[in-house]
């Protein structure tokens, strides 16, 4: 009942609402689609802010924004909501900080979902381990087709979520911060091409993630990337590595190697590197942690800079050479 809501006008002729009085609210907040015959598109700023009563919200397809810290500290929520054909588009700072979300029920498609803008982690619903349902099955395996037309995985868009397995990008190009940050089950991620950026933490605290594809369009890995992903065990790429060298890794933890993968390229272990192989340049912390790599012979080579940190850990490496330039 309109009762429970605050409502007011926008200058587009639409509404914004809030909680009448967070005291007398509902158990289940169900957001109005309509007011006085016109669209509710906006939750206010901190408008049903510590609502201990209620333990499950539902959204409209109306809603366009949820503002800031709209339903923060609603602890006791546990269910969530989207109705099908949503308008939503932005979900600003801590909207859904609460602890106990577990379903995120969201009627529409993966590519909707993705073209979500979230504010920062607790601006999503998923983000303490939530499970995600799209039109009521529940999301076991993410995969993205170049037919989706999904260049783009924007910051936080599955940070947290819990059952998923599995992920297969195929068309995208950029993969935001924290996008698939600290997804407990993952244990497959298959990049299959296009991608030139993986951004600040994008799979940072997988630690269940064991296979890592990635393509030979990389270019930049951005800080702890795969930071504390310590069950990883392979990564395969699909470029040389002379291409896997001119890799920007950020930091340590950016390159999914740091916590002693292997890895395979042609389906073959690197044990060493030879100026056979075109290299001119080692970025930094580019091959961390090799068991394998025994030798490095560049003395023939053309490379002009190795970067820091570039075999970090590389403890059975026992012959190394390098051209006297670079002596």
């Amino acid at each position: 009942p309109d009762e429970f809501f605050t409502f007011t006008l926008l200058s587009d002729g639409t509404y914004s609402v809030k909680a009448a009085n967070i005291s007398n609210m509902p158990n289940i907040i169900g957001i109005p689609e309509t007011y006085n015959g016109k669209a509710v598109t906006v939750i206010e700023k901190s408008g049903f802010a510590y609502c201990s009563r209620a333990n499950s919200i539902s959204i409209p397809k109306s809603v366009v924004r949820i503002e800031d810290s709209a339903f923060e500290g609603c602890n006791n929520v546990s269910s969530v909501y989207f109705a099908n054909d949503n308008s939503l588009v932005y979900i600003g700072q801590n909207a859904f900080s609460g602890r106990n979300i577990r379903g995120v029920y969201y009627y529409g498609s993966i590519e909707d979902w993705c073209k979500m803008q979230f504010a920062n982690s607790y601006s999503n619903p998923l983000w303490n381990g939530a499970y995600l349902y799209i039109n009521n099955e529940s999301v076991s395996e993410i995969t993205i087709t170049k037919d989706m037309n999904i260049t783009n995985i924007g910051n936080y868009v599955f940070t947290g979520l819990n059952g998923v397995d599995t992920i297969s990008l195929s068309g995208v190009k950029t993969i935001g911060d924290l996008a698939f940050y600290n997804i407990n089950s993952l244990t497959t991620l298959k990049i299959e091409d296009s991608v030139s950026s993986i951004g600040e933490y994008a799979f940072s605290d997988c630690d269940r993630l064991a296979f890592i594809k990635l393509p030979a369009s990389v270019v930049t890995v951005k800080h702890h990337a795969f930071n504390l992903c310590s069950k990883v065990v392979r990564v395969d790429y699909d470029g040389s590595i002379a291409q896997w060298f001119r890799i920007s890794f950020a930091s340590l933890g950016a390159n999914p190697l740091s916590n002693g993968a292997t890895l395979y390229i042609d389906d073959q272990i690197i044990e060493s590197i030879t100026d056979s192989d075109g290299i001119t340049i080692i970025g930094d912390y580019a091959f961390p942690k090799s068991k394998y790599l025994t030798e490095i012979d560049l003395t023939g080579s053309n490379i002009t800079s190795i970067g820091l940190y570039a075999f970090y850990g590389c403890d059975n490496l026992s012959a190394v050479a390098l051209p006297n330039k670079l002596q």
